[in-house]
């Protein structure tokens, strides 16, 4: 067998050798690892229950509406809506929040982001309605409610917890029309007009429904963020829908199934099961980490040029651009995994170069010609 036989066939095996590890590891989750919004949203929609952080990292996909963190609905935290401003590395800063502004065509200003809600459709029309100037949300979508990014929903340990008014604009023009009356909830989530003395009746013009009973369980539902440029002259607490260059709604979204309470029978929809959730979650999306900061100059009359590191020595686990060894990790798509699978594959070709060389040197013995020796 020549040399040139025994090389071609170990480089085929080590192909085969790196091909198989690959296939056997998580870096093939990398892709998935990447935060994918649905088709045609602007921007991925996240929903946290410790702050707004815009980190896919803490994004919850499975919970209970105002009752986080808690065994089933019993818990205490808040919902907060959110989107991702990651850079899809774990960095959030106002480079990568800049870019999701740009994205969403909001002014810059999350203030003109409120929400919707509709029921899922598989191409977005429904989450990305074609509107006409002074549309109002009540027009462009199924249900609204008076929410926007970084709104937190808080329940509480009141038998008539209610969570969040989600209307219609049906429901919501007869309120209004009613003249706005002070409305609250019984503990089976009816709704009640109350009076200034402070008694109740059933309301005949409720403002809506909670969020917690809007839908029957099992129900796909789009939790839409929408750009708003005004409102309605009529009912002017009621947003209006701001025209994209395509004549549709400028839209992110979510997409939730409802889950019904395992302690009141009337929350129908008091969870949610995140559908649109591809990228986010802890272990899932890249871990959050934050930018070094570079070392300020000393002036250009030093003559120096500041060093990458800040100047800082002696720390250890410090790489030389003055952030943590496990922070570069955590930066690669897939983190712990996608590293360790990296290290396998240099391994793998290690093994591979010394096979091969001490194979070329054991072909080359003493009764085998040796190179200028040959003539």
């Amino acid at each position: 067998m020549s040399r040139n036989t025994r090389t071609s066939r170990l480089m085929r095996g080590v192909a085969a050798s790196i091909a198989a590890a690959l296939l056997a590891s998580p870096l093939l989750l990398v892709a998935s690892a990447e935060a994918r919004t649905p088709h045609g949203s602007l921007a991925q929609v996240i929903l946290e229950t410790h702050d707004v952080t815009g980190q896919p990292w803490n994004a919850n996909l499975h919970g209970w509406w105002g009752h986080e963190g808690g065994k089933g609905d019993k818990g205490a935290r808040p919902t907060f809506l959110s989107l991702d401003l990651s850079d899809g590395h774990g960095l959030v800063d106002d480079a990568t929040t800049a870019a999701v502004h740009k994205a969403l065509a909001d002014g810059g200003d999350f203030s003109s982001m409120r929400v919707a809600f509709v029921p899922y459709s598989a191409d977005g029309h429904l989450e990305r309605p074609h509107v006409t100037k002074g549309e109002t949300a009540g027009q462009a979508f199924a249900w609204f409610a008076d929410l926007g990014v970084g709104s937190s929903m808080n329940g509480n340990t009141n038998a008539n917890d209610f969570v969040s008014w989600v209307s219609n604009l049906a429901e919501y023009t007869k309120w209004w029309n009613a003249g706005r009356p002070v409305q609250g909830f019984t503990k089976n989530l009816n709704v009640l007009d109350i009076s200034p003395s402070g008694l109740t009746h059933p309301s005949a013009t409720p403002e809506g429904t909670s969020i917690l009973n809007r839908w029957p369980a099992g129900t796909k539902i789009s939790l839409v963020f929408y750009v708003s440029d005004g409102f309605d002259k009529a009912m002017p607490q009621m947003p209006t829908v701001k025209v994209g260059p395509d004549g549709r709604a400028l839209t992110s979204w979510l997409t939730f199934e409802t889950v019904a309470s395992p302690t009141n029978p009337a929350r129908t929809s008091g969870g949610y099961k995140v559908l649109t959730g591809a990228g986010t979650g802890p272990g899932v999306a890249a871990r959050p980490r934050v930018a070094p900061t570079p070392a300020p100059s000393s002036g250009p009359s030093s003559g120096s040029t500041p060093s990458a590191a800040g100047g800082a020595t002696g720390t250890s686990g410090k790489g030389s651009n003055g952030t943590s060894n496990s922070s570069f990790v955590s930066s690669l798509p897939g983190g712990k995994p996608t590293f360790f699978v990296l290290v396998l594959v240099l391994v793998a070709g290690g093994v591979a170069l010394v096979t091969m060389r001490m194979r070329t040197a054991a072909g080359q013995g003493p009764g085998t010609p040796q190179r200028g020796d040959e003539n």
